[in-house]
């Protein structure tokens, strides 16, 4: 049996190229190659910022006057998570998955979260639902804290293995939106505390009370229909 020796260099330059294709570098590469719409695979799309507070602390913060009037929260804000996990937003993810597969529409407004526009019955019954998941901290607190707001997406990238989209909330928060628990929706109670408390009212408690025109900007993946999406290599 005839035995080849590959020369030194040639060995070395073996050992190399298999260390290189072994490389977290070279896996991430491949993976980002097969599976563009990951955000891990483009970060230079996120948009960043807003700190770590939760909607909760924001509130909390509003109260004393700590907030600046406008404020945007990136995709690794407390925020932003927050909203992430609401059944609204799970709603949004659909529906801007069939208006892309089945009419191609790549940006548009999605159905706003408006709880001014309900009927008398459907106000008093978000207000329950409202109160019950900020007493419980369930997954639809961003939801409840909220309140009406409005929101936009755009799909930035798509292949057969899905789409990536840019969510863009608007929302404002004030001293009326915040007291529905005790005004209700749309009655003379909330009317009042709109027009005398908020922003610079009479009684804006020395402008503790101005609003907060917040932008809440994240990517989402979703998956094509009946398809699987991988996961990055581990590391």
């Amino acid at each position: 049996m005839m035995v080849t020796f590959l020369p030194r260099w040639a060995y070395l330059v073996s050992m190399a190229s298999r260390a290189a294709i072994a490389s977290p570098q070279y896996q991430m590469a491949r993976y980002c190659g097969a599976y563009p719409i990951d955000r891990a695979c483009n970060p230079q799309d996120a948009v960043l910022g807003g700190g770590n507070d939760s909607l909760q602390k924001i509130v909390g913060k509003f109260m004393l006057g700590k907030l600046d009037r406008y404020e945007t929260y990136g995709e690794d804000s407390k925020v932003a998570l927050q909203v992430m996990m609401t059944d609204l937003t799970a709603a949004h993810r659909a529906e801007i998955a069939k208006r892309y597969y089945e009419l191609g529409k790549k940006q548009g407004s999605l159905d706003p979260n408006s709880i001014g526009g309900k009927s008398t019955s459907g106000k008093a019954q978000q207000l329950g639902s409202d109160a019950k998941s900020v007493l419980n901290g369930d997954a639809n607190v961003a939801t409840a804290v909220l309140g009406s707001y409005t929101t936009k997406y755009k799909i930035l990238r798509a292949n057969s293995t899905g789409i990536q989209a840019r969510i863009t909330i608007r929302n404002s928060i004030s001293a009326s939106s915040l007291t529905h628990y005790a005004t209700g929706y749309g009655t003379s109670a909330e009317r009042f505390v709109s027009r005398w408390v908020d922003n610079d009212g009479i009684i804006a408690f020395g402008g503790a009370a101005h609003q907060q025109d917040m932008t809440i900007v994240f990517r989402a993946v979703i998956p094509a229909r009946g398809g699987v999406m991988g996961g990055p290599p581990m590391q």
